[in-house]
């Protein structure tokens, strides 16, 4: 599988907000926080949790609000047949957070415990009232149209089996 390309979600107006609105959270709560965002890197933000540093990135979703289902990108497949990673097997990324459409909140995921309950999941071919997701994208210039391919996960199974999923508030944060 080739490298993953992160300049489409530079571009995005809607990806934009939900990043400067994530940001302005962090640091309202006091995180140190170190802005990535605009590098074509994995993460969107650096920050020191428990005295490390720690990878967050940011995405917008439609779905995860009124499905209650966290999102797991697995794979991008071109219409060129070229393959790459989606977010959730990037080994360097600790931490996604999900702004949905009302953008008043972020459900934060620990990729550390999501990734790997995820992929013994589907190893073990137990996937309770798992969703299939094929989202066809034409925004990034850098590569040919793609179709990203995951699952939608519920929130109440990932909280029943130990996967934390933290709600962080947006409220009263304005992007810049």
């Amino acid at each position: 599988m080739s490298v993953a390309d992160f300049s489409a979600d530079v571009r995005r107006a809607d990806v934009k907000v939900a990043e400067e609105l994530v940001y302005q959270a962090l640091v309202r709560k006091g995180v140190q926080v170190d802005d990535c965002r605009g590098q074509c890197l994995a993460w969107d933000f650096r920050l020191v949790i428990d005295e490390a540093w720690k990878t967050l990135d940011v995405k917008f979703d439609s779905y995860i609000e009124a499905s209650e289902r966290f999102p797991f990108e697995g794979v991008h497949i071109g219409t060129d047949g070229t393959r790459w990673d989606g977010w959730g097997l990037h080994a360097d990324l600790d931490y996604v957070a999900v702004v949905g459409m009302s953008m008043i909140s972020a459900h934060v995921i620990n990729l550390r415990e999501f990734r790997p309950f995820v992929l013994s999941s589907l190893m073990a071919d137990i996937k309770p009232d798992w969703r299939p997701f094929h989202r066809p994208n034409t925004q990034n210039p850098n590569r040919p149209p793609y179709t990203t391919h995951g699952w939608a996960v519920p929130i109440a199974v990932l909280k029943a089996s130990g996967v934390a999923v933290h709600r962080m508030s947006l409220r009263g944060v304005k992007a810049a």
